[in-house]
């Protein structure tokens, strides 16, 4: 094709361009002329890694050497542990690329293929990196990064596919490790295939503890969503049918990665001032109990943390007389007393809190602020009212929101002296989204670490919640946009669609998942930054399990190792923890080796009958009468749902009395698991005034 455009102008010139290309790069004119047939070259990085589309294959990672040639993975039981498979086409493409994984094997025990998933990772390219808005030193620059990732077995866009010549193409393998499962050493192999060229296997070696992670996940998460985006994305009504089977998808997976999944369901309502009426059973239970009830889960847990609508727009000021108008200030207030309620008769009232102003960052937001605040103290229903914002204004002549807010939402340099004063005071101390070097970052061109920093900085500093402001932002609606592709443009938060004069944007920002319905799924699509935030929360619960056995000052010191700085200490410094997954790993591999190495739970006392029904109280009393700390594990077994679990240390010595009701909550009939380290003397009482009909 080049000798024939070129014809015109003359062959001669033609030919000596020819005759110096053969000269300049011999080996690639030779290979082409012979035909070479191209190789595969398959290689392994953790699940905290990401490699670029054309990176070299590595000698080396925190899972695998080439050395050995072996992924090398340490689990403790319900937990999930992941790596990628890369495979990089050299000298050729390579067609039909494939992998599979079958049952890892253990010394008399199984872990069926059934609990291992490989997805095809999918490229986007960044052109532009993030802005600022993103940490000053987030972004690692332009390149093809990967970060969907397709099931294998997905109708499009899944396995087997092609892989050009000089890239890399990664194969994420997912491993659950189920409870009850034998600790010990499993081995498994990873097959790669393409067309016309040898096969190629990892072979896999998972090292599982004798330990298991809670059902229940103890770093607290408020990750966002829009019905709205899911129903727009997969082209189904909200709220209909096939809506409601679609978001418990996404709602499942969510689940799967310990993060608390949200949004808020606006109830239908009729009247104004004292005479406003919220209808609860149009649809509003139907829709709320799914997620705060727990029915689309399997575990029947429901969320942690749910967000209540009432809002700057509902109700409505504009329907009511006005903002500031007597008629509008008793609507909100009945509304909110109905909430509590209703809410306090589901059980979903503790769970609670109002999200009424973003951001406020001008005179009249904190106005604004303060104005809510004082509706949601008349009101008596002692909704928290959270707030994201610094508990010290960036202008003083704004005023101070101190009195008006019960949780503060604040990254940056609010934390550790304001956000750590507070908390002093009694209030709760949240952050959210990232941005190096306070906090790792969310977007796609940036380290693979940067969600799971996010637990290891709650740990260090005592945040309470991490707050992502949306996890489905598939169009961008804020920037007057409703016609970009997340699947193929990356930059999915851009400020100069809506011309603003000093535009921020952002790869990847608000999208944890993609939307199926491209490759054919109804459902969520996950995305490399989804996982990387559930390696930081498993990380937590170790960290969660070493404070119950009496070892948080081991937890602090792995801890402080791993994020020396960040928030406000951080300043205007380089980031201060590693890029290098190894130095995580090895911390995380460290608290494992600490939690199999404890002395077991030997000692078992069993108490078949509880109730905290209305009048009836329990309580568990403990003595120790050893001579050294004694660790407890209680397990309080329930009909119909998960066990849930409570954990006490017992100075040498002593006598100890828990009082069950609050672990176990109103109305509920159960049995109770005590197990010990050391024996002791276990009771339960039960006191009543019950009165028969």
């Amino acid at each position: 094709m080049f000798i024939a455009r070129t014809a015109r102008s003359g062959a001669v010139k033609a030919l000596l361009i020819v005759l110096s290309l053969v000269l300049v790069a011999p080996f690639t004119w030779e290979s082409a002329s012979l035909g070479q047939s191209p190789s595969m070259t398959v290689w392994a990085v953790s699940d905290c890694a990401k490699v670029l589309r054309d990176e070299a294959p590595w000698s080396s990672s925190a899972v695998w050497s080439a050395k050995n040639g072996k992924v090398v993975l340490y689990a403790a039981r319900n937990e999930y542990v992941a790596f990628q498979v890369m495979v990089t086409a050299e000298g050729g493409d390579l067609h039909g690329v494939d992998a599979t994984c079958g049952s890892l094997s253990g010394q008399g025990a199984v872990i069926s293929a059934d609990n291992v998933q490989l997805f095809r990772e999918h490229y986007l390219n960044v052109t532009e990196p993030s802005t600022s808005m993103y940490g000053e030193q987030s972004t690692t620059g332009p390149g093809w990064y990967p970060d969907p990732l397709v099931p294998s077995h997905a109708p499009s866009g899944g396995l087997p596919c092609d892989v050009g010549s000089g890239a890399n193409q990664g194969i994420w393998v997912d491993i659950y490790v189920p409870p009850g499962i034998s600790a010990g050493t499993y081995s498994g192999t990873v097959a790669v295939t393409a067309t016309g060229v040898p096969a190629s296997s990892l072979p896999l070696e998972l090292h599982v503890w004798d330990f298991d992670l809670p059902t229940e996940t103890h770093m607290p998460s408020f990750f966002l969503y829009q019905p709205g985006q899911i129903a727009d994305a997969h082209g189904v009504a909200k709220y209909g049918d096939q809506y409601l089977a679609i978001e418990a998808e996404y709602a499942r997976s969510a689940r799967r990665h310990r993060c608390n999944f949200s949004t808020s369901i606006y109830p239908e309502y009729n009247g104004t001032g004292g005479g406003t009426t919220v209808i609860w059973d149009s649809w509003h239970d139907d829709l709320a109990e799914r997620h705060l009830d727990g029915t689309i889960f399997p575990d029947g847990r429901g969320i942690d943390l749910y967000a209540l609508p009432i809002g700057q727009d509902y109700p409505d000021p504009a329907d009511h007389g006005g903002p500031g108008s007597p008629e509008f200030e008793a609507t909100f207030i009945t509304m909110l007393q109905q909430f509590r309620d209703h809410f306090q008769a589901r059980g979903w009232f503790d769970r609670c809190f109002l999200y009424i102003v973003d951001e406020p960052n001008d005179t009249g937001a904190y106005e604004l602020v303060r104005y809510y605040g004082d509706l949601v103290d008349r009101s008596g229903t002692g909704f928290p009212l959270m707030v994201t914002e610094s508990p010290l204004p960036q202008d003083p002549a704004w005023g101070s929101l101190v009195g008006a807010v019960d949780i503060w939402c604040a990254g940056g340099d609010a934390w550790p002296g304001p956000m750590q004063e507070r908390q002093a005071a009694g209030e709760e101390a949240w952050t959210y989204n990232g941005g190096e070097p306070c906090a790792g970052s969310q977007i796609i061109d940036t380290s693979g670490l940067g969600p799971r920093s996010w637990s290891w900085i709650a740990r260090r500093y005592g945040v309470e919640c991490w707050l992502l402001w949306d996890v489905c932002y598939f169009k961008d609606i804020y920037n007057d946009c409703w016609d970009n592709d997340v699947w193929s443009d990356p930059l999915t938060y851009d400020q100069r669609r809506s011309g603003t004069t000093w535009p921020d944007w952002g790869n990847g920002d608000g999208t944890l998942f993609y939307p199926g319905t491209p490759r054919g799924i109804a459902g969520p699509v996950e995305s490399m930054r989804l996982k990387s935030w559930r390696r930081g929360a498993q990380d937590f619960e170790y960290m969660w399990l070493l404070e119950r056995r009496g070892m948080g000052a081991r937890v602090d010191e792995l801890v402080e190792g791993i994020v020396p700085m960040a928030f406000g200490d951080a300043g205007g410094g380089t980031t201060s923890w590693s890029k290098d997954a190894t130095t995580w790993e090895d911390a995380r591999t460290a608290m494992g080796d600490e939690l199999a190495s404890l002395p077991p739970y030997a000692y078992d006392y069993y108490f078949a009958e509880g109730y905290t029904g209305e009048g009836f109280h329990v309580w568990l009393c403990f003595g120790n009468n050893a001579a050294g700390e004694v660790q407890v594990r209680i397990t309080y077994l329930f009909n119909g749902l998960p066990p849930s679990e409570r954990y006490l240390s017992l100075p040498a010595l002593t006598r100890t009395t828990l009082y069950v009701n609050p672990d176990i909550g109103e109305g509920r009939e159960f049995s109770i698991i005590v197990e010990s380290t050391l024996p002791l003397v276990c009771e339960r009482p039960i006191y009543f005034e019950y009165h028969p009909p």
